[in-house]
């Protein structure tokens, strides 16, 4: 299952992410160990363009740095409803965490049906949260 590869990923890679300097460096760090070039854009004759930060198949992941708990989510949905994108990950690094980030974050991630990944990168620690489809 890809949510179990991404965590797989973000254990393995903890060190260099927690290093990292902003969105492009982690999104390269993930794409580089799933063999996939990063950052590419779904076109449609009948929607808008959307940006996607990591996909392949029918899955596909957004990757914030630092950000508002909410941000990424708009992109993941307009993934699913406009090109049939099922399995939606979301990776949120961040300097400063507080409990109500983190409570924002994962129980946005879960009433939404979206893996969540949020990693505090001065604690070095990851708080997942998977979907209960399980994919």
């Amino acid at each position: 299952m890809i949510r179990d590869t991404i965590l797989k990923i973000i254990q393995d890679s903890l060190q260099l992410i927690c290093e990292s300097e902003g969105e492009t460096q982690v999104q390269n760090i993930i794409s580089v160990q799933l063999g996939i070039k990063p950052r590419r854009t779904f076109t449609s004759k009948d929607y808008p363009n959307v940006e996607v930060d990591i996909s392949k198949d029918n899955w596909a992941i957004e990757v914030k740095y630092n950000a508002k708990f909410y941000d990424g989510v708009d992109q993941l949905l307009a993934q699913n409803v406009l090109y049939n994108v099922e399995n939606l990950n979301l990776i949120h690094a961040h300097k400063y965490l507080n409990p109500k980030f983190i409570n924002g974050f994962l129980n946005l991630t879960k009433k939404l049906n979206i893996n969540g990944f949020l990693i505090d990168l001065r604690e070095k620690k990851i708080y997942p949260n998977f979907n209960k489809n399980g994919s």
